[in-house]
């Protein structure tokens, strides 16, 4: 007798597996505890390695002077190699002022072509005198423009206005916001102060004619008597051509040092790049030893050096946290785990698991299935309600009447009087249902003979012959198909008409 290929019953395996929600969500909930929790654990080893590691590169440095911490980026590299380095940490140094100056400078803020400028003008009264010709004899006016004009153009406003803290800006970037000049043979000195915003230029301004007023007895006592009065104060807005035109060269200049360094670092290799970045990270350590020191204009920069220095190289530690992606994966490869392991049973268990594989792998017909009672309740009921949905599913007393009829039916066609009740698991059958089988059966003139697997009872084996006919009872779960392979064998070897099978879940 030959067997069909075992197939899996997919969609039964599925309710299988949905059936086993408990088990799914446990393995769910603990994978997405341990498995965060042991990336979390392992990220954490890591960063305190590294923390460790950065902690001591930092103090050996601190012994180091900063040529010496140059010599030892540099000193694996041959000579040639360091010249490439050095060219490209050049361009490198350039590109970040290029790039620093056109994202913090004020200027670099400024609508050219709306701009709004603040316009101070002064008017210089020189105390010269004239002789009875109309000559001219200590004409110094010029001399009295050229310093108030320094005084705005030369630095000196700007520090004054940096000094102040009136504005955050430092004293190089304030200097580029005012402009002084004295064009033309009157006595007048025209300054023009612009800033992005209008509060930031009417501070510069109040601080520009503070110092030009201030400074009024020191050139009338190094070049001559004068006096200065304010003559004009008003707001303009314009297309300043100059500034556009300023703006567009830094620009120009910030991406010509880009080009550079891209050319200079593409030909670099792995070990030039490192002491590349070791070189870049000397800079930014040696920045962030001056954070609490005063720059030239008066203002301290603490806060945005600490920003930069967070160790010895670009990299910023992050202190490794909880992760809720990870627990997400876990919980799914928790339920995915479970599932694996029962579809894995369900195939390599070698039992029978499903009430058609009696016909479909050993062609018998199933007379009758005796399903166990169900009580499910909350989710169970729900699951077990839409694996039946649409299906009529026997009682228990309607299951009986079927196989009584059936087998009644079966043995009259064949005019057999007795049929022999077998299956490789003892006592599949309940006890009710056996007697009430019997009498049934019995009742139709046909005698029931309840026996053991034939293929290892010698007795049992005896009586089947002797009835000729046979039924096969087989229970889900714990009959296994070699075994039901072996008493079939048996039953084809000796003759033995099977004439349906029953199934016990």
């Amino acid at each position: 007798m030959e067997y069909q290929e075992r197939e899996i019953d997919l969609i039964e395996l599925l309710w299988k597996i949905l059936f086993a929600w408990r088990y799914l969500l446990i393995a769910g909930i603990i994978c997405a505890i341990l498995l965060p929790g042991g990336m979390y654990f392992k990220n954490l080893r890591s960063y305190n390695a590294t923390l460790e590691k950065q902690e001591e590169m930092t103090k050996a440095k601190d012994s180091m002077s900063k040529e010496e911490q140059r010599e030892a980026a540099l000193r694996n590299l041959k000579d040639d190699d360091k010249d490439a380095v050095e060219i490209a940490y050049i361009s490198q140094k350039d590109y970040d002022s290029a790039l620093k100056y056109v994202t913090t400078a004020p200027v670099m803020q400024v609508d050219a072509y709306n701009e709004e400028a603040t316009i101070i003008e002064y008017y210089i009264d020189s105390d010269y005198k004239i002789d009875y010709n109309g000559v001219n004899k200590e004409s110094y006016t010029s001399a009295v423009k050229d310093s108030y004009n320094n005084l705005v153009n030369g630095g000196t406003v700007a520090s004054n206005v940096a000094s102040m803290n009136v504005v955050v800006y430092p004293a190089n970037y304030i200097q580029d916001l005012v402009n002084a000049n004295s064009e033309g043979d009157d006595n007048i000195i025209t300054i023009s102060v612009v800033a992005p915003d209008r509060d930031s230029r009417d501070k510069i301004a109040l601080s520009v004619k503070d110092t030009i007023e201030s400074s009024t007895a020191k050139i009338s006592e190094q070049i001559g008597s004068h006096s200065i009065r304010l003559i004009n104060e008003y707001q303009v807005n314009r297309v300043d051509s100059d500034l556009l035109k300023k703006q567009k060269e830094i620009k120009s200049g910030l991406t010509t040092a880009k080009t550079s360094l891209d050319t200079a670092k593409k030909s670099l290799t792995d070990n030039q790049k490192t002491a590349l970045n070791s070189l870049t990270a000397i800079d930014k350590n040696e920045t962030a030893g001056d954070t609490n020191a005063v720059d030239s204009a008066g203002n301290t920069s603490g806060t945005q050096a600490s920003s930069s220095s967070s160790g010895t190289d670009d990299t910023t530690l992050t202190k490794p946290t909880f992760s809720i992606k990870y627990a997400l994966i876990g919980f799914f490869a928790g339920i995915l785990i479970v599932a694996i392991i029962i579809a894995l049973i369900d195939i390599l268990s070698g039992k029978l698991n499903y009430e058609t594989e009696l016909r479909d792998i050993f062609r018998i017909d199933t007379l009758a299935v005796f399903r166990k009672e169900n009580r499910y309740k909350g989710i169970d009921a729900w699951l077990y309600k839409m694996k039946t949905k649409n299906k009529h599913m026997e009682s228990y007393e309607e299951t009986l009447k079927r196989l009584i009829t059936k087998t009644t039916l079966l043995l009259q066609g064949k005019e057999a009087d007795s049929v022999y009740v077998m299956g490789t698991v003892p006592n599949a059958l309940s006890d009710d249902a056996r007697s009430r089988v019997e009498a049934g059966l019995k009742e139709n003139g046909i005698s029931v003979t309840f026996g053991d697997n034939i293929s290892y009872n010698e007795e049992a084996l005896v009586d089947a012959v002797n009835n000729g006919t046979a039924i096969v009872v087989e229970k889900l779960g714990e009959s296994k198909v070699k075994e039901i392979a072996t008493l079939l064998t048996t039953v084809r070897e000796h003759e033995i008409e099977v004439v349906g099978g029953v199934v016990v879940e």
